[in-house]
């Protein structure tokens, strides 16, 4: 991805706030550091995208009530690949990747109850590959064979607030913890085309490309609940979280191929759901 290394070099973005079932903030600085993992489905407009390990490094410093942190997450290969309802030969294979930065700073109330504003940036790179041995002129079918490259970048980047709440069970180093983050967002929406068509008919050749770009605002919402275990020097939590960007329209006519130009009106959302897994360890 294009801002991976500069990411690694942050090295932050969100870390739940799991280190306050320690107690009360204390006067002195804290710092934890951490590491999460998150297996996720994602849908596009009721379409299955397939699924992926997003996981990263988290780092937080606290003094007092105050907490500044932050988490860097990059994903695994979403890989789908779909077949015509015409023909089981003409294929569509889509791979994505993700990359997340979450920066925040966070005002704990009290032990079980905190406020924090923050900026997020996802980025989501996504590559279609298709292979066409039947294309669609003036109603008819006729035999073509036709391979498509069609790389999308959706970078998403924009303020946020998120409420997050502990409950610690009595008696016990176990607890509950839930946050519930909004966003709004700006979208840069950026897409390129390469296509090769060869005619079996006319015998003929036709390679071409097309590119287009689209910016919008959008909002995005997350949910993510959480229990955990609190150890002396570190604690593990296990929980869901769901992530949805939403809504967005554009509509643009794109030249796909001599025969076709489609007609781009895309609106609607894209959902991230599935477990995680996060530890951090307090230093």
């Amino acid at each position: 991805m294009r801002f991976k290394s500069a990411l690694f070099i942050i090295i932050i973005l969100w870390c739940t706030p799991v280190f306050a079932s320690e107690g009360q903030p204390s006067s002195d600085w804290t710092f934890s550091l951490g590491a999460k993992v998150w297996y996720a489905a994602w849908i596009q407009q009721g379409t299955d995208f397939g699924s992926a390990y997003v996981f990263g490094p988290t780092l937080s410093v606290r003094r007092k009530n105050i907490s500044f942190g932050g988490s860097y997450l990059t994903s695994s290969v979403f890989s789908k690949r779909v077949e015509s309802e015409f023909d089981s030969s003409n294929t569509r294979k889509v791979d994505s990747q993700r990359d997340d930065i979450d920066l925040y700073v966070s005002y704990s109330f009290n032990t079980y109850f905190s406020l924090a504003l923050g900026f997020k940036k996802s980025m989501v790179d996504v590559d279609y590959e298709d292979t066409w041995n039947y294309d669609r002129i003036s109603g008819e079918w006729i035999l073509i064979n036709n391979d498509r490259n069609h790389a999308e970048t959706m970078d998403f980047s924009g303020l946020g607030l998120s409420v997050t709440g502990l409950l610690p069970i009595k008696d016990t180093q176990f607890f509950v913890h839930w946050a519930l983050s909004f966003s709004y967002m700006s979208l840069k929406w950026e897409a390129q085309t390469d296509w090769l068509q060869y005619d079996f008919y006319t015998e003929q050749e036709y390679k071409g490309h097309s590119d287009f770009s689209e910016t919008d605002q959008v909002w995005a919402y997350g949910l993510e609940i959480n229990g955990g275990y609190s150890f002396s020097h570190f604690v593990v939590t296990i929980g869901y979280r769901f992530n949805e960007f939403s809504t967005f329209e554009t509509e643009q006519s794109v030249q796909m191929s001599p025969t076709v130009i489609h007609d781009y009106s895309r609106s609607g959302e894209d959902r991230f759901h599935g477990p995680t897994v996060t530890i951090v360890f307090k230093l």
